[in-house]
């Protein structure tokens, strides 16, 4: 089915997708209108199994999460420790694999 916006429409409407759903029982497509949000703050951490396979992933791992350099509460060094090695895996999996989303 025909969806017309004029370009005032469409320049007010930023981010705006148009889709066209299957048809269950109509002659006609049902159209779905969807606006996409902006990303408010970092995305969750996940880890991938596919880094296992890379043949550098057990030698850069032990150098990423090597030795608390300060001497503070374990529970601190930990939080640390983990913060850092978050932060390495996400630059290292975007310089190796790329952006896989």
């Amino acid at each position: 089915d025909p969806f017309f916006i004029s370009q005032q429409w469409k320049n007010r409407f930023l981010n705006v997708s148009l889709k066209g759903l299957p048809r269950p029982v109509s002659d006609h497509c049902p159209l779905l209108l969807d606006k996409e949000l902006p990303k408010c703050g970092l995305q969750p951490f996940r880890f991938e199994n596919m880094w296992l396979q890379h043949p550098r992933f057990k030698e850069n791992f032990e150098s990423w999460s090597g030795a608390p350099t300060a001497e503070t509460w374990a529970g601190l060094q930990i939080q640390n420790r983990l913060k850092n090695l978050m932060n390495q895996l996400r630059s290292w999996n975007r310089t190796t694999f790329g952006n896989i989303t």
